[in-house]
């Protein structure tokens, strides 16, 4: 059995996860997970497209409140003077590294695109990316140049409020249903300056079955409706209206080639772990189809040598059995050794692609790494114990 979900359809066990690391009362959380599942299930439903592979999500703190998605008029739309938060500082925000001023003026761009509506504007700051993967860094911001009241960071610096949300990009219908094209990604707020009128909403997405296409040179559209505050009973709508902006994706994509074919080493799994019978299981074997890797991801397709056979779970939600198999079949770890001897490590974190092929999985996965990388210093990257020099 195959399980379909889209990029609209965030899985609710996740949410339940998220939910769970948040500074509110037992039943608050549960409320505000009954909410989505409902929601997310009314979502499935509706949507007329579907993709034909299994699809993990993988969501941080706050996604949990931000990332549920609608269908959302389109408004007229603003040009911003400036961005409020700026290439470099968007950078040091994800990476947390000052990179070569080259290397961010191939795969960023400031954008400078925004919409105002009910006294609050919406823009697009930056985006950053390459052929699969892209990350954007919104500002929502009062008119009056008041700050936001009543919201408190969590733990890490995160803030418990969203939109209702839905983020295309312009691929063809009939690309996407003929590659079965999807995206996971993250969603988040933060603050980027407390003492300001804004804050700051951060969406990631990887994109899996491309095929030959890019990102580069499309155009992304982000739908926002009604801000949210999430805590203690029902959420408190902060802003009310709709907002759409549209925008190029104009980065370079600065992706190189790497050898394939080489057999690596998966996660463990057996039919019997779900019930915990077994102390040993025997390790998923694979083999790489295609590889590239950019100044912020690792690009993976390959096979595994493990049946990816699919049970039912409850409504909106995945199997133990189900979860147990995706993360094993997408549990790629990656170290990447740089010419002074110093290592970054990665893994995928559940998020990719599983297609069902006999005994045997297609998997596609993008592994977005802590620090953005000079690849002319990157002396090999390694992938389940198997080591690629560059």
């Amino acid at each position: 059995m195959t399980t379909n979900t889209t990029d609209s359809m965030p899985r609710v066990d996740e949410y339940r996860t998220s939910v769970d690391q948040l500074h509110f009362s037992d039943e608050a959380k549960a409320r505000m997970v009954e909410r989505l599942a409902a929601a997310a299930v009314e979502d499935q439903q509706k949507n007329a497209y579907v993709t034909p592979v299994h699809r993990r999500r993988h969501l941080p703190l706050a996604a949990a409140v931000s990332a549920l998605a609608i269908t959302l008029a389109l408004g007229g739309v603003a040009y911003a003077t400036g961005a409020l938060v700026s290439l470099p500082q968007f950078i040091a925000h994800l990476f947390g590294n000052e990179p070569q001023v080259e290397i961010v003026d191939k795969i960023g761009r400031p954008v400078g695109v925004a919409q105002s509506m009910s006294g609050v504007t919406v823009s697009a700051d930056a985006i950053i990316g390459d052929k699969s993967n892209v990350a954007v860094v919104f500002s929502v911001a009062k008119d009056d140049g008041t700050p936001f009241e009543g919201i408190e960071p969590l733990d890490g610096g995160l803030l418990p409020v969203g939109f209702s949300e839905s983020i295309d990009v312009d691929f063809p219908l009939v690309t996407k249903i003929a590659q079965g094209m999807g995206a996971t990604g993250s969603s988040y707020f933060y603050d980027a300056d407390p003492s300001d009128n804004a804050i700051q909403l951060v969406e990631t997405r990887s994109y899996d079955d491309l095929g030959n296409a890019s990102l580069v040179g499309r155009t992304m559209t982000a739908r926002f409706e009604d801000l949210k505050l999430y805590g203690e009973g029902e959420p408190v709508v902060l802003a009310k209206g709709r907002w759409s902006l549209s925008f190029p994706l104009n980065y370079e994509d600065a992706s190189i080639e790497l050898p394939i074919g080489q057999a690596f080493e998966l996660a463990t799994f057996h039919e019997d772990d779900v019930a915990n019978t077994k102390d040993e299981f025997a390790p998923i074997q694979a083999t790489i189809d295609k590889l590239s890797v950019s100044p912020i991801a690792l690009h993976l397709s390959y096979t595994a040598n493990q049946k990816a056979a699919w049970t039912s779970g409850e409504s909106g939600q995945m199997s133990e059995h189900d979860s147990k198999l995706s993360d094993a079949l997408l549990g790629v770890r990656v170290a990447v050794s740089l010419t002074d001897g110093t290592t970054v490590e990665a893994e995928s974190y559940g998020g990719g692609a599983i297609s069902a092929d006999g005994d045997v999985a297609h998997c596609e996965t993008n592994i977005l790494f802590s620090q953005i990388l000079d690849l002319s210093e990157v002396a090999s990257i390694t992938i389940g114990g198997t080591t690629i020099e560059l």
